[in-house]
């Protein structure tokens, strides 16, 4: 029909699909229970019509209302004469719309990117033989096909999801459009981001956030849906020149009627009345909202804002003017929940002004129909300008604090109309008698009241087979008008009224007599009536609840629970379980009984609900043959998935489940035994969680006693708190008194200088100083012998003599003199009385001096089991770990560390890829933990493979990843449960340490927070790490064309999905240094080296950027990513100056003789230069293209000469460099710009030398506790640094302003150089500004320039006014980014708090 295997597609029999050999599925699903519970039920049906009674039995829940309902094919119907022809469907799902299609002709490709929903779509039709199924992404597939018609149902949304394209949306909609015949349809259906039902509180659909899409707050790789102004211009910028959009209610999932744009505006006609009426039936509304839809929906229609505030489009585009519907057309309205014969299609349409009403029939049934009721469709029906009397009930229903007697006034009121009605007809009207059957229809929805008070009945289809009586019609009404309004409000009389005392009291009321056994026999006639209309069964019929309370919305499904049993390592599956079902408010008890053979391992579990919302546990206990309980709910050893406990009551324990899978493990493991499970509960009802409530509010109510303690507690450390404060007064008093002594002994010492005695006895001092240099010299020089022995000091001197000569071996002792002066002005020598170390024989102890790095495990908090039930979210988490011929005691080490866990909700899952060690195999089998799963690959894998074969398997929130030979810490899940709860976010990594083979832990890596760039350059977030499984359908699973650095690959695609990824800054992971580890060296297995480059070419490529990975000469086995220019930009280099001549020649003349970059320009700053010199070399300047030279004579301002640069210049990237630079490389400028180009980079920041050495002057700007320093200062250029800072690019929080380039662009945005910065910190805060922005800066450690450092206006401090000035500036830098006082988020806690060499803490 499609000739699908001339694009290489091939038919797959056992599925009944097209697909290709190589296809791999698009990660989208239900879960596995869920499509194998749907592809049971669709292939065990006999009826698979779209109208099939058998299929609408087993709509029990969302799932299967979803895919088996009749409703869902109604969002086609305003078009089925445009879907005859040539049909593509994109997004098939499971074969709802599927069979809608096929049953209403043409020809029908199917296309659906998940091969087992492909399957079951291609069973959902497979009587039909004008379909076929096609397993292929959208983004892949090929066809020279043109089709008459294109679907995306649900679809538009998902496309940056599955799609690789920059403008996802675009480039799916062009595509289509490519695929479109030139008069054919584009049909779409997607949620409005703006629909009403998200302003009053619904959650975003496919995130479940509240206000996401309507607060604009969708990140790229989500689904996204757009409001109607947005979709058109979407529309039209792909090249569809006609767009139509139609409103379906309740929205495009289960719409019962759908409305056009004419038919929101039209004043008269209601299509308010579609919107209010169909609230109720949504099933994915929540219970609680900010205001009453149901309210609400009129007033947005008499406002025009119908279509605009819809919850759904149903959009028709088409490159050509025709139109998809007729033009006057005001809506549809289906009635398709009903056996086929009553099926039927209601249309409203405006001719002149004048509402007509058009009824047709969807179908033509052959069965015979059984039953009295008559069907019958009304004549000429006449449309009536008014609103149905239900809004009435329904708006009192939806008020609070309603009262009985207003539902007696609305009862009697509707009864009054009833009666003109009866009169209008000839018919008697005493109502204390039987009324004609023709009015069993004469409900209050089927009632208009026109615009003079009077009723009109419309629709009344149905007619009994005899007269009725007015108390069953009552009965009805009140029913379904309860069941029609969304939420029903508690009434203020008696709120914990039933629905059954409601009912009796409101008719008697009324004035007619009633009782409960005629109440139960009105139900019976309803669910007869209703079965002949629906062809359902009774037990989905029966809605009554006569106990339940009148506001308790009692759902129309029936809840179930199930206990589960398994066998040593199986699954738990429903082939081994038992069923019960639930009652609203009602104990339901229930045993299951247990053979277990001798030897064989038995596990427990119980699902108590297949719904979200509260439930009482009475009794859940496993007992022996004799009936001892072996165990017990209470023992308060069971783990918990999606079930929080909320509060023991007299009765049981209160829960609540916030999913649809509930389920609670049994962690004992019975062998050899005969068990009985016992378990009563209940779905609670609101007066049993109120006093739940109630209670748990008692006991956290405070006694007076309480209170007044806390009160003296409060005035106590107030007290303190002020006493400090005045302590804090008086040294900053004695602070101010010290530094006005240093002024005057400044003072006074500059006068001595001056003096004649002091010039007459220089040679003295000179003497005198080659003596005391010799004295430094000789103590320096014992000091490193003391610390590095006799033979490394003689090496390195030598080494020195050879390579610098004397002048080398005195550069290196004055570096080592400027590097111990400054770690005793940062107290980093101060060497601690005593420290704990650690080591595997001895254990901790407590020894003198400082012992270097020593993990101390944490300590369980007395209060632990409070703190983990306070936590709302309770992430469950899977712990994937591929085993792999694991040495035995590795592995006993690691399942301790795991079962250890403070955190209780937790899997394991260890994949094991066919390890042929024989006692591993043994090992595993007699793991018998609860909690513990192994599953065994059925051919070898490799790590990434078998970790993938777990993640599948996983069934927890989160997926934490582990090696098999590694710990975790005893607290790392409770952290990151504890993370989960507070930050919401999708990725997370830890700190972590080593273990060598001797068992003691060394090599702490404390990592900064999530930097991009760093992770382009290493591997940095390792271990423990944990995503959000729910992302993986994003990022994909792991690849083994990685492994060794799958993990590395896999993290760089997280990063591409979400920006909410949060580090844990504590050592929550133990990695073990074997040989042959990644852990112990990075070249340690030679392909691990290959695979690192190649995440990183690969990220390039699938970013869409151009460079090149190129290796780290200075340490073999690294490599750093040099992006390549985009396009050609002019870069404009902004170099302030003043009468600094030769200086500023130098700079000049490296920059034109070294750079190899040709488009750039120079603006040279002169701040008020005077010497003849210095405007001598501005003339010669002016024959330099290039360079221009602009003069701003100002008291000096760093910050205010830059942006007067600025304003002279042109280049899309701006570089401030320096007069007392010089370049020392010719690409230096590519590699900066290559950095600034790309769009998260806000500074970029090269490393700095000072002039003649290898010494750094800046590699990058810490923010640390003593204020912002140059990081690594005066340390060696080609050291690595701490894990290879000084080598690699990492991300920074600041970079010096002697060479900072930044994108015209961001620089703008950000408002550029803050003025009140005139001389220190201005780079600082520009870099901090840039950070609040949400830009990284970044030191890019391939180029390097010499830097003469403050030649011209000296050292800031040596000069008492300059160091006041230097205070005064981070003063004000503090308080302008308080959030960064004291805080870097790319240092780590853990570390010094003034190591600027990322020392460690003593």
């Amino acid at each position: 029909m499609f000739h699908l295997e001339k694009n290489g597609y091939k038919f797959l029999a056992q599925h009944g699909i097209w697909s290709r050999a190589d296809y791999q599925d698009i990660s989208y699903s239900d879960g596995d229970y869920e499509e194998q519970r749907l592809a049971r039920i669709i292939a065990s049906a006999k009826d698979i019509s779209i109208f099939s009674s058998e299929l609408r039995n087993q709509c029990i829940d969302w799932q299967t209302l979803y895919h088996l309902s009749s409703q869902r094919g109604n969002i086609l119907r305003p078009f089925q004469d445009k879907l005859r022809g040539k049909v593509l469907e994109i997004g098939a799902g499971c074969g709802a719309i599927t069979r809608f299609l096929g049953e209403n002709g043409g020809q029908i490709l199917a296309l659906e990117g998940s091969q087992r929903r492909a399957a079951i779509a291609s069973s959902r039709t497979r009587d039909l033989d004008n379909i076929t199924v096609l397993a292929e992404r959208f983004d892949d597939f090929q066809t020279d096909e043109k089709f008459d018609a294109i679907t995306l149902i649900g679809v538009l949304e998902y496309a940056s999801m599955f799609s690789s394209a920059e403008h996802a949306a675009n480039a799916m909609l062009e595509k289509i459009r490519g695929f479109l015949k030139p008069d054919g349809f584009l049909f779409i259906a997607i949620e409005n981001q703006l629909g009403l039902k998200y302003f009053a509180g619904a959650p975003e659909d496919h995130l479940a956030k509240p206000m996401y899409g309507v607060e604009g707050r969708y990140k790229s790789g989500e689904p996204e849906t757009y409001g109607k102004v947005a979709i058109e211009q979407l529309l039209k910028g792909s090249g569809y020149h006609a767009v139509e959009f139609m409103a379906p209610f309740p929205d495009y999932k289960m719409p019962t009627s759908i409305i056009t744009e004419r038919g929101c505006k039209l004043s008269e006609f209601d299509a308010g009345a579609f919107a209010w009426q169909t609230v109720a039936a949504d099933p994915q509304l929540p219970a609680m909202l900010n205001f009453s839809l149901t309210d609400a929906w009129p007033v947005i229609f008499r406002n025009n804002l119908g279509m605009d505030l819809a919850n759904s489009f149903l959009i028709a585009a088409t490159v050509a003017d025709y139109p998809a519907t007729d033009a006057n057309i005001l809506a549809y309205h289906y009635s398709t929940q009903r056996k086929p014969a009553y099926v039927k299609e209601t249309i409203f349409s405006s001719d002149n002004a004048a509402v007509n009403i058009h009824y047709e029939k969807l179908a033509e049934s052959t069965e015979t129909e059984q039953g009295n009721y008559i069907c019958r469709i009304v004549d000429k029906p006449v449309y009536h300008n008014g609103f149905p009397f239900s809004f009435k009930f329904v708006t009192l229903f939806t008020s609070p604090e309603w009262r009985i007697a207003q539902v007696v006034t609305l009862l009697r009121e509707y009864l009054a109309h009833l009666q003109l009605l009866l009169a209008g007809k000839g018919h008697s009207t005493d109502l204390h008698q039987t009324i004609p059957g023709e009015f069993i229809d004469a409900l209050p929805q089927n009632i208009i009241i026109d615009n003079s008070g009077q009723p009109h009945l419309f629709d009344c289809e149905w007619a009994a087979p005899k007269p009725i009586e007015t108390t069953y019609l009552l009965f009805r009404t009140l029913n379904i008008l309860l069941r029609q309004s969304a939420r029903v409000m508690l009434p203020a009389e008696n709120p914990e009224i039933t629905r059954q005392e409601f009912i009796l009291q409101v008719i008697r009321e009324c004035g007619f007599t009633l009782n409960e056994s005629e109440l139960n026999a009105f139900n019976e006639q309803e669910i007869i009536f209703q079965q002949q209309v629906t062809g359902l069964s009774k037990s989905y019929l029966d809605v009554w609840h006569p106990d339940a309370p009148l506001s308790s919305g009692a759902s129309s499904f029936s809840s179930e629970g199930r206990l589960y049993y398994r066998n040593g390592e199986q699954e738990f599956t429903q082939l081994q379980s038992s069923s019960f079902n639930l009652k609203f408010g009602q104990t339901v008890s229930h045993s299951l009984d247990v053979s277990v053979n001798p030897n064989e391992k038995h596990y427990l579990r119980l699902d108590p609900s297949e719904t979200s919302g509260w439930i009482l546990i009475e009794n859940l206990q496993v007992k022996d043959r004799e009936g001892h309980v072996q165990w017990s709910l209470k023992d308060g050893t069971a783990s918990y998935v999606d079930l929080c406990e909320v509060c023991a009551l007299e009765q049981g324990v209160l829960y609540y489940s916030n999913s649809n899978d509930p389920q609670i493990l049994i962690p004992q493991v019975f062998i050899g035994q005969q068990i009985t499970v016992n378990v009563s509960l209940q779905m609670a009802a609101p007066d049993v969680v109120a006093q739940a409530l109630a209670e748990r509010i008692r006991s956290h109510a405070l006694t007076e006693s309480e209170l007044s303690q806390l009160q003296q507690a409060q005035q106590k450390l107030t007290a303190e708190l002020l006493e400090l404060k005045a302590k804090v007064d008086s040294q900053n008093a004695q602070l101010a008194n010290y530094v006005g002594h240093i002024q005057v002994l400044n003072s006074i010492i500059n006068d001595f200088r001056e003096s004649t005695s002091w010039k007459v006895s220089k040679p003295l001092r000179i003497a005198g100083g080659v003596n005391l240099k010799l004295k430094k010299a000789n103590r320096l020089i014992t000091g490193l012998i003391q610390k590095h022995g006799m033979k490394a000091v003689a090496q390195k001197g030598m080494y020195y003599i050879r390579q610098e000569g004397v002048s080398g071996i005195i550069a290196r002792l004055k570096q080592q003199r400027s590097i111990s002066v400054l770690q005793e002005n940062l107290n980093l020598n101060t060497v601690p009385a005593a420290s704990i170390s650690y080591d595997n024989k001895t254990g901790y102890q407590l020894k003198p001096g400082r012992s270097g790095y020593c993990y101390v495990e944490p300590a369980r908090p007395v209060d632990l089991a409070e703190r983990i039930a306070a936590i709302e979210s309770k992430p469950f988490f899977s712990i994937v770990i591929p085993v792999y011929n694991t040495p035995l005691d590795l592995l006993d080490g690691l399942l301790k560390s795991i079962t250890s866990q403070w955190y209780p909700h937790w899997e394991l899952i260890l994949a094991d890829d066919c390890s042929p060690d024989p006692q591993l195999q043994q090992a595993l089998k007699n793991i018998s933990h609860p909690q513990i799963r192994i599953i065994h690959a059925e051919s070898n894998l490799r790590i990434s493979g078998a970790t993938n074969l777990g993640i599948k398997a996983a069934k927890g929130d989160f997926i934490v990843f582990a090696d098999h030979d590694d710990e975790l810490t005893v607290d790392c899940l409770y952290e990151m449960a504890l993370c989960i709860e507070q930050q919401q976010p999708d990725f997370i990594y830890s700190d972590e340490d080593k273990l060598t083979e001797d068992g003691d832990y060394t090599q702490p890596h404390f990592k900064p927070d999530w930097s991009p760039d760093t992770m382009m350059s290493t591997m940095f977030t390792c271990h423990a790490s944990c995503v959000r499984r729910s992302l993986l359908e994003k990022t994909g699973l792991l690849r083994s064309e990685f492994d060794g650095c799958q993990d590395w690959d896999f993290v760089l695609r997280v990063a591409e999905h979400t920006n909410r990824i949060s580090h844990i800054d504590k050592i929550l992971y133990h990695w073990r240094i074997i040989p042959a580890s990644v852990a112990s060296d990075i070249a340690a297995k030679p392909y691990v080296l290959e695979a690192s480059r190649q995440v990183r070419v690969d990220a390039l490529k699938r970013r869409g950027l151009q460079g090149t990975v190129e290796p780290v000469t200075e340490v073999p086995g690294y490599f750093r990513v040099n992006y390549h220019l985009t396009g050609t930009p002019l870069i404009s280099i902004i170099i302030p100056t003043r009468d600094n001549a030769e200086v500023l020649r130098r700079c000049i003349d490296s920059l034109i003789e070294k750079t190899k970059y040709e488009h750039y320009e120079v603006i040279i700053v002169d701040n008020g230069s005077v010497a003849e010199t210095t405007l001598a070399y501005f003339s010669e300047l002016t024959s330099v293209s290039r360079v221009k030279v602009i003069h701003h004579d100002i008291p000096f301002n760093f910050s205010e000469l830059n942006n007067i640069g600025v304003a002279a210049s042109s280049g899309d990237i701006l570089l401030f460099l320096n007069d007392d630079t010089e370049v020392l490389m010719d690409d230096w400028l590519e590699r900066m710009a290559g950095y600034a180009q790309l769009p998260h980079i806000g500074a970029v920041g090269a490393k700095l030398l000072y002039p003649g050495t290898q010494q750094i002057q800046h590699a990058g700007v810490l923010n640390l506790q003593c204020g912002p320093v140059h990081a690594f200062l005066r340390h060696d250029s080609n050291s690595p640094g701490y894990f290879m800072r000084n080598l690699l690019e990492y991300n920074w929080l600041a970079v010096t302003g002697a060479c900072l380039m930044i994108e015209r662009e961001k620089y703008q945005k950000i408002g550029g150089f803050d003025e009140s910065f005139p001389i220190a910190y201005n780079d600082v805060d520009l870099c901090f500004t840039l950070s609040q922005n949400g830009f990284y800066n970044v030191v890019c450690q391939a180029v390097t320039l010499y830097h003469y450092e403050s030649i011209s206006r000296g050292l800031d401090l040596v000069d008492p006014v300059k160091q006041e000035r230097l205070f005064s500036e981070l003063r004000r830098l503090y308080e302008k980014h308080p959030n960064f006082y004291q805080y870097d988020p790319f240092y780590n806690v853990n570390l010094a708090p003034n190591g600027i060499n990322f020392d460690l803490t003593a």
